[in-house]
């Protein structure tokens, strides 16, 4: 899965990206199943836009509900903190989530693996 902000600079993506990397990893969410990448090879910040998650190594060492409640509520509140669209690249498909819509309940069924349900109560 990956993690991306829409309408921004890539300079802005970048720190949203890393901020949201920070926050997770302070929620519980192991080092080794996250990481920066740039979105491009033509972007020459050095820093990552996108923030990529190894869904298997989180859910085996979070678990299932852990996972969507951990992931949801953080990239949440980097999305209505700072008022952006969300973008979830998954093996289903991409979904964007403008930031005027942004919801846990949302987020969750964006990232929520198949045979997982999402039960994540809304915040808002």
């Amino acid at each position: 899965m990956d993690v991306s902000f829409s309408g921004v600079s890539s300079a802005d993506a970048s720190l949203l990206a890393q901020e949201l990397e920070l926050s997770l990893i302070r929620a519980g969410a192991p080092r080794q199943a996250i990481s920066l990448r740039q979105s491009s090879s033509e972007n020459m910040s050095g820093l990552g836009t996108i923030l990529g998650v190894d869904v298997d190594l989180a859910l085996h060492a979070i678990g299932a509900m852990g996972y969507l409640a951990c992931f949801a509520h953080c990239i949440f509140e980097i999305a209505s903190k700072h008022r952006v669209e969300i973008v979830i690249n998954t093996e289903d498909g991409t979904i964007k989530i403008p930031a005027a819509q942004v919801t846990t309940k949302m987020i969750a069924q964006a990232i929520a693996p198949k045979n997982i349900e999402t039960n994540t109560e809304q915040k808002s």
